[in-house]
């Protein structure tokens, strides 16, 4: 294994970031994000709705980042934490994974995963609690993907596997009932690929600790990809993105600092075998995630002694530019939401005249740049006319209808730029319906769609898949 202790310069910046909150009048918090089919997103997370109780808190949103409806759900059982959510087909409700407390009468206080599906306003259809003293597995779970209509994965880390803490990945059907046990092994990380998964984990149990990346197709291909015991101490592994000939892996050590527990950032780069092609490490700190944006840039998060931070990274590990979260803010997860690095940070907000949190959201450039103001006031002035874009989103050709209030008499013009200003299209409009190739879209992603008249201009976002 070839390792580099790596110098690098950073273009090092403070987010100024506003964002946009939602909330109560009492501690909310934002867990995870996700986009949805209809061109908006879902936002998940919890809530001190009442002075003495606290539920999951669900948050859907359009497109425009305005509210659609939220719903506080989560009092069937103790303790309901809820950490993975999936939209199931098209605009068909949803399902989370998690875990709860149940009491028991003969088993005592019991601990499991927990299953809810949500109908497509957020209310509450069923939920399913799997004990872990009559099944394989029965603590938190953190993931869930769809791998068709009617079949389901679920990861599960259990409390009581063979090592004290085993992760699973289960398939369940539309309802929740287990299909079959895919793999187990160590608890880590997922990272889905084309066919099985990889999970990242880190192994404390031997000494001095190992980083191991594990493949798993089947209940028999499951199989440590990379495991290296004795030259690498990593105590805290953070996540693993997909390069085309191999994996990209982020996490902490403290192998090489002559102080335990003084951990540094660590980069690992392994072939499709599991080979160590290189490794990296550097500063103090930990990295606790990588998203690919595509394949040769990457976000990487994590926190070192000046605070939480974001990087882009190419993929050889060198930073292009490193900008930190600074109060009152702080995120939990980073959602990347297109090919060009547009991406989403969710976490929460100090609301200092309550003294609580807010649920905080905030949409960046792929230089770092905050356009949530773009996102969030397009398409909010509509008088004399309006104009509908099907299908949006868009993998393909686009129709703009300029609808019943269109006049000959008139003047319109399209503008269509990308986020960073660039025109794409600009032209005059000459019937109420208009047809765009999807050759005008260099790239997937999100654009603005601008078309005025003489008295009045409206604004909307195009999203190209």
């Amino acid at each position: 294994m070839k390792s580099i202790l790596l110098f690098i310069t950073l273009l090092l910046y403070a987010f100024s970031s506003r964002g946009i909150t939602y909330g109560t009048n009492y501690a909310d918090i934002g867990r995870t994000l996700i986009t949805t089919s209809d061109g908006g997103y879902l936002i998940l997370g919890y809530s001190n709705s009442t002075p003495s109780s606290s539920g999951i808190y669900l948050i859907k949103i359009n497109s425009n980042l305005n509210i659609e409806w939220e719903k506080f759900t989560g009092d069937t059982f103790w303790n309901e934490y809820i950490t993975s959510i999936i939209e199931v087909g098209n605009q068909n409700g949803y399902f989370a994974l998690g875990s709860a407390s149940h009491l028991d009468t003969i088993n005592g206080l019991d601990e499991g995963t927990l299953l809810i599906r949500y109908n497509s306003v957020g209310d509450t259809l069923w939920t399913k609690l799997f004990h872990n003293y009559d099944q394989a597995f029965g603590g938190y779970s953190y993931y869930i993907e769809a791998l068709n209509d009617n079949e389901y994965i679920m990861g599960v880390d259990n409390f009581f596997g063979t090592f004290g803490h085993d992760f699973n990945l289960i398939k369940i059907d539309s309802v929740g009932n287990i299909i079959d046990t895919l793999c187990g092994g160590l608890p880590g990380a997922i990272l889905p690929l084309s066919s099985g998964y990889l999970l990242t984990s880190t192994d404390s149990r031997s000494s001095p600790g190992a980083i191991v990346l594990s493949e798993c197709d089947s209940p028999s291909g499951f199989y440590s990809a990379f495991s290296d015991t004795t030259l690498l101490r990593i105590f805290q592994a953070g996540s693993s993105a997909k390069i085309d000939d191999g994996y990209l892996t982020v996490g902490s050590t403290d192998y090489y600092s002559t102080n335990s527990g003084d951990f540094q950032f660590y980069m690992l780069r392994i072939n499709q075998n599991g080979d160590s092609l290189w490794s990296k490490h550097w500063n103090s700190g930990w990295l606790n995630g990588i998203s690919k944006i595509n394949a040769l840039d990457y976000y990487i998060t994590g926190v070192d002694a000046i605070g939480s931070f974001v990087s882009k990274s190419d993929s050889i590990g060198n930073f292009i530019w490193t900008k930190y979260i600074s109060s009152p803010y702080s995120f939990s997860e980073l959602k990347v939401l297109d090919s060009i690095g547009t991406f989403a940070l969710l976490g929460d907000s100090l609301n200092s005249s309550l003294g609580t949190t807010d649920v905080w959201l905030a949409i960046f450039d792929s230089s770092g740049n905050d356009i949530t103001n773009v996102i969030s006031d397009i398409n909010q002035v509509a008088n004399d006319f309006s104009f509908q874009i099907f299908p949006n989103p868009s993998s393909g050709d686009i129709t703009i209808d300029l609808g019943k209030n269109y006049s000959t008499s008139l003047t319109y013009k399209i503008q269509i730029t990308n986020l960073i200003g660039e025109v794409i299209l600009f032209e005059s409009i000459t019937s109420s319906v208009l047809q765009i190739d999807k050759s005008v879209f260099r790239a997937k992603g999100v654009y603005v769609v601008s078309i005025s008249s003489p008295n009045n201009i409206i604004t909307t976002k195009l999203i190209i898949q």
